[in-house]
């Protein structure tokens, strides 16, 4: 029976070792925004499907104090799965790919000083002043991803990348104090929508793009 045991454990370490191959971590540097921006502490996992074929998963939370000290119990998480597609292959010294992201993002904070909100869309011809109150904005990506991937060690990659696709956002403020509805109008800000998404008490549909790099570490 010890030798069975002992067998079985030598049988399967060896398959786990074996399987190691087909796993990367990465780390990418990033920035997000609750609501200020900040910076994101980004890292995953991704694991090689076959050799053509890999499915990355990512996590980011914000990391670091925000200045603005009217902004309390900030929150922020995003999770980013990828399924790329290489070509030649993935441990090629170069090889590109194409990919498929979806990512949602879920953010909250606390707006203890004055602001403002729009119910609907910015064109409105009014906007609801607060004294203080509760904002969550969580969003919904799809993006369309294109990259090279670069061997540059033995078990480092350098990924380089950009994305283009859609994000839909959900804002809903609450515990809002002392609202007072005012005549405002602000410009069309065009397809990229520059002005902040959650500064809209409703969901929005907007313009989503994306590029960086991150490095993989290949076991």
């Amino acid at each position: 029976m010890k030798q069975l045991f002992t067998f079985s454990l030598l049988l399967f370490t060896s398959y786990l070792s074996a399987q190691k191959s087909n796993w990367s971590i990465s780390y990418t540097p990033a920035l997000v925004e609750v609501p200020d921006i900040r910076y994101g502490l980004q890292l995953g996992a991704a694991y090689n499907l076959n050799p053509r074929l890999q499915l990355l998963t990512e996590i980011t939370v914000a990391v670091g104090k925000t200045n603005n000290l009217d902004i309390l119990n900030s929150r922020y998480i995003r999770v980013k799965p990828e399924l790329r597609y290489f070509f030649p292959k993935i441990n090629a010294p170069i090889s590109g790919y194409l990919g498929l992201q979806l990512f949602y993002t879920d953010r909250y904070w606390t707006n203890a000083g004055a602001g403002s909100y729009f119910e609907e869309s910015f064109n409105s011809d009014s906007v609801i002043n607060y004294s203080s109150a509760k904002i969550h904005s969580p969003s919904l990506s799809e993006t369309i991803q294109l990259g090279g991937l670069a061997k540059i060690s033995k078990s480092f990659y350098l990924d380089v990348f950009m994305g283009m696709g859609a994000k839909s956002v959900f804002t809903k403020y609450s515990d809002i104090n002392n609202p007072e509805k005012t005549w405002y109008q602000t410009p069309k800000c065009g397809l990229f929508g520059l002005n902040q998404a959650y500064r809209i008490n409703a969901t929005l549909r907007r313009f989503q793009m994306n590029m960086g790099f991150r490095v993989l570490y290949t076991f």
